[in-house]
């Protein structure tokens, strides 16, 4: 009789297996939301290099590095004047 596992050991260790799968499930949803969010962000820092590269001036509120890339002339705390 000891090596019998009871209905109710059975029923908790499904329970506990469905928890597992479905956190599981919503991390690996996550994830797939982060990495996505992630690769817009990039693609839009990579927009405003090759932008700032072509020459062309930035508008106030663009974030910068230098004063010449701004229109204004004054770049403060890496956001044109």
């Amino acid at each position: 009789m000891r090596g019998q596992i009871s209905i109710e050991m059975i029923l908790v260790l499904a329970a506990i297996l469905a928890v597992a799968f479905i956190l599981v499930t919503q991390l690996q949803k996550t994830a797939t939301k982060g990495g996505e969010m992630i690769e817009n962000s990039s693609s839009a820092v990579f927009q405003k290099i090759s932008e700032t590269q072509s020459g062309e001036l930035l508008e106030s509120g663009e974030v910068c590095e230098y004063d010449d890339q701004c229109k204004s002339g004054t770049c403060t705390m890496n956001i044109c004047d």
